[in-house]
């Protein structure tokens, strides 16, 4: 992974995947309750049939930062 793709506003599948990864979440569960979004949702990201909103992006960035996942491709 390459600094660009970690800054990049935008949240692509394999991304979102990592960040699932990152925080040591067992499913994609665990990040749609910390969204306040349904797993269904989650998944459709991660399978690319749909992209998170600006808010949720935004969110998605915030919980990144915070947890590290950001910084690892430093």
């Amino acid at each position: 992974m390459t600094s660009s793709y970690l800054f990049d506003p935008d949240w692509p599948p394999a991304r979102i995947d990592a960040l699932i990864n990152h925080l040591g979440a067992k499913t994609q569960t665990a990040l749609a309750d910390r969204l306040g979004v349904a797993q269904e949702t989650v998944n459709r990201w991660c399978q690319g049939h749909q992209k998170p909103s600006a808010s949720l992006k935004k969110q998605l960035s915030r919980i990144a930062r915070k947890s590290g996942f950001e910084e690892k491709g430093k």
